[in-house]
């Protein structure tokens, strides 16, 4: 599993793509032919925007990382524009 600590994800302001990990979970990534160990299950349906957000914010002010606090708002439009069941969904690259 990826540490939490010193999460690139967890130091910046803008918490876009941890949200869209949360809500749509994300695939291994290959790098050089070789597949890393490490997925993350979609939450979309399991939580909802306000348990998303305290959980987002808590990873985002803990062990040392400084991205600040998540709305539940940025998660209800993330939400919103990533709902795979759209006809027209938003796909976020992740970096």
């Amino acid at each position: 599993m990826p540490p939490l600590a010193a999460a690139a994800s967890s130091l910046v302001d803008a918490p876009d793509s941890q949200i869209n990990v949360t809500l749509n979970g994300s695939w291994r990534v290959v790098t050089d032919g070789v597949p890393d160990a490490y997925r993350m299950p979609p939450f979309r349906a399991q939580l909802s925007d306000a348990e998303i957000a305290q959980v987002l914010s808590y990873l985002r002010g803990a062990w040392g990382n400084s991205g600040g606090a998540v709305t539940a708002e940025a998660v209800g439009a993330m939400r919103a524009h990533t709902d795979p069941a759209s006809s027209s969904p938003i796909v976020l690259q992740m970096r």
